[in-house]
């Protein structure tokens, strides 16, 4: 029982601290600024810890059965998937790793596996509860709409919407609404730009005219 207390602790605090760090992000930065996201800093103590735990008390009731000393048969089991976990954990926060740059969104997993959509072949831009979906064909990158870590891709995309055309959510390119639901999302997306990083655009006027910019009709598409 206390394992699987201790393993769901873990996993609570993780979560926890996620929402802290997203809740307390500062809005003075510049939303073209490139971004790497590793929970490295929260991921390895937890996960060294809890695998450092786990591991101790496996060794102590394997040597306990060992000399015929009474054990709980649970323990064993149970400690095992909270290493699991724990381990999981620790990998993650040791490998993985997530950014934006002014071409694409990445994310790789050491050498094992890495991923990336580039925002000049999006194709398609779709909404769903408090995120919205970016598409290059068949593959799919979800975007939290409550972050402000990740406005790049919304300057981005205000960027890519003056010179080309992409599905939105309900008009393919050709369908003749397409402009109208363009111009929602140029100001939908200009508005969260803004929201999130106020205290940067407020003493940058520059950056915010070219933000103003971006959300007027283009004359012309390159497709």
């Amino acid at each position: 029982m206390y394992p699987a207390l201790i393993t769901l602790g873990i996993v609570l605090c993780v979560n926890l601290i996620k929402g802290l760090i997203r809740v307390l992000g500062k809005t003075d930065k510049d939303p073209s600024d490139e971004r790497v996201f590793s929970q490295a800093k929260i991921l390895v103590p937890i996960g060294g810890l809890g695998c450092l735990l786990m591991g101790l008390i496996i060794f102590v009731g394997l040597q306990s059965m060992y000399v015929g000393e009474p054990v709980d048969p649970a323990m064993v089991p149970a400690c095992s998937v909270g290493f699991a976990i724990s381990f999981i954990l620790l990998s993650y926060g040791l490998w993985y790793r997530a950014g934006i740059d002014r071409d694409k969104i990445w994310s790789k997993f050491g050498k094992i596996y890495s991923r990336e959509i580039r925002f000049s072949d999006v194709t398609r831009l779709d909404k769903g509860i408090l995120l919205y979906k970016l598409y290059v064909g068949k593959k799919k990158v979800n975007i939290d709409l409550n972050s402000s870590k990740v406005t790049l891709i919304h300057l981005r995309l205000l960027e890519e919407l003056q010179h080309r055309r992409f599905d939105l959510p309900k008009f393919t390119i050709d369908d003749p609404g397409w402009e109208e639901a363009a111009g929602y999302w140029r100001k939908w997306l200009s508005q969260r730009l803004y929201h999130n990083h106020q205290m940067f655009y407020d003493n940058n006027p520059e950056a915010l005219a070219y933000l103003n910019s971006l959300t007027e009709t283009p004359t012309h598409y390159d497709n």
